[in-house]
């Protein structure tokens, strides 16, 4: 699986769930539950719900909140209605397999400040390739009332957005944001680019009735009056503590997480995802990847018990996605490195105990697919190898992509240049044809996963490609 390097890390936050804080509860009283196991991630699907590649079974015993909404009882019509959506990040609290309680909620709800890239009450929004702009949305997002995003967020506060939604100002209660807590100055603060004014706000939850520097908070403006305009501050009604998912799950509570590495200070025996420590023993098992691969912005997906600090001691640690691809004739193989090179040498993948080998011993000439992830130090590791096409003049490469020139058309994809020409097709995600200028300000350097075909290699990558796709999946 593949480790993209997402622009979508954060310090405090992403694993200290986002409406967790206030008196949304785990029981029809609002009751909090630390008995539960809990599984955070994003939604994949339903029939049930689909979560970190698990299937948990939801019934009229199943809670769900919404935002600032009331826990509610499950009914399956939140499948198809909108309640619920594919791309959501839910905080699944859960015992053998039944979901007790599922919350969800946005990292911001508010005005638009600017786009190119998307700013939201002061929050930076990326949008990848997987990124779903609802059709509720104005072409422009500048022209947007409101918009509500949900995903992921990192260590420069940056959030990748998985889905944007867009709504009326008199169709939303209030505007939010969740955030860590910075730059204490009286009663201001800041959230990223946001400054939050507290003097009149409800601080009662928070200890002491003050914000700590650090702290993950939601900031809520009742009356939303914060309008978007430059240098705007918000003048909070609520300011209230998001709950860390040590305090919540419980000792020895098993915890299934997915997100990104945003400390390795401890490694090689720890490290940090949000606010979480996840520790490293002789007994954790690694899938696609090793210790040595593991990085500030690397997706991966840990699972473990909580231990007395309130830190998961790492059962498994996978890595968590799979978008480094190449489909190529074998050049080289080095069994003694455990290396297989394509491409007529541009392209070496490493074969370790985690591979899947469909080819068991590939040899020079053979035709391979290739699917892995990248490494910090650039290395692609093979999580699966396969035949492949079986036509050498049409190699396939398919990673996120750097070094983009929008004026010449290039960009690099797996260490190569990719070059294009006036009669390369650039598609969407969706395989729609769009234009060279407006695929490349669709990519988002280090972020954005995009596939190269070309269709007369010779030897010379340099040729220009026949396609280049967006790619999400």
């Amino acid at each position: 699986m593949n480790n993209k390097y997402l622009i979508i890390l954060m310090i405090i936050a992403p694993l200290t769930f986002v409406g967790c804080g206030g008196d949304d509860g785990g029981s029809v009283d609002g009751s909090a539950t630390k008995s539960d196991d809990v599984v955070f991630g994003r939604i994949d699907g339903f029939g049930s719900i689909h979560v970190n590649n698990r299937r948990l079974i939801t019934d009229d015993n199943t809670l769900v909140v919404i935002g600032d909404d009331n826990p509610k009882i499950w009914d399956d019509s939140m499948m198809t209605d909108g309640t619920l959506r594919v791309g959501q990040i839910a905080l699944i609290q859960e015992d053998n397999g039944h979901a007790n309680r599922v919350t969800v909620d946005e990292n911001v709800k508010g005005p638009v400040d600017g786009t190119n890239p998307l700013v939201a009450m002061g929050q930076t929004v990326i949008q990848s390739a997987g990124t779903v702009v609802d059709n509720s949305c104005p072409s422009d997002l500048i022209n947007a009332e409101v918009v509500e995003v949900s995903g992921l967020v990192g260590t420069d506060g940056v959030i990748e957005a998985n889905i944007i939604e867009c709504k009326a100002r008199a169709d939303v209660n209030r505007y939010s944001v969740i955030g860590a807590v910075s730059n204490i100055n009286g009663n201001t603060f800041k959230i990223n680019d946001l400054t939050v004014d507290f003097t009149t706000a409800d601080t009662s939850d928070l200890a002491g009735g003050q914000p700590q520097e650090g702290q993950l908070v939601e900031v809520k403006d009742d009356n939303k009056a914060y309008t978007g305009a430059s240098g705007d501050t918000l003048f909070a009604t609520k300011v209230e503590p998001q709950e860390s998912f040590g305090s919540m799950a419980g000792l020895n509570a098993h915890l299934e997480i997915e997100s990104f590495v945003t400390d390795i200070s401890g490694l090689p025996t720890s490290f940090k995802m949000g606010d979480l420590t996840i520790n490293i023993s002789a007994s954790t098992t690694f899938l696609f990847g090793d210790v040595s691969l593991i990085a500030n912005g690397v997706k991966l997906e840990a699972e473990g018990h909580i231990n007395a600090n309130g830190g998961l001691d790492a059962d498994k640690i996978k890595f968590e996605e799979n978008d480094s691809r190449v489909d190529a004739i074998v050049s080289a193989v080095d069994s003694s490195a455990n290396t297989i090179t394509l491409l007529d040498g541009k392209v070496t993948v490493a074969i370790d105990d985690s591979t899947e080998m469909e080819v068991p011993n590939p040899g020079v000439d053979d035709s391979l697919e290739v699917r892995g992830f990248l490494g910090s130090n650039g290395k692609f590791v093979a999580s699966e190898v396969k035949n492949g096409s079986d036509k050498p003049e049409r190699p396939e490469i398919r990673s996120t992509a750097s070094n983009l020139n929008a004026t010449n058309g290039t960009m690099v994809i797996l260490g190569i240049t990719v070059n294009t020409s006036s009669s390369t097709e650039f598609k969407g995600d969706d395989d729609v044809l769009m234009s060279k200028d407006a695929f490349f300000a669709a990519v988002v350097a280090n972020v954005t996963t995009v596939q190269a075909k070309w269709d007369n290699y010779t030897g010379d990558l340099s040729i220009p490609v026949k396609e280049l796709e967006l790619e999400d999946d």
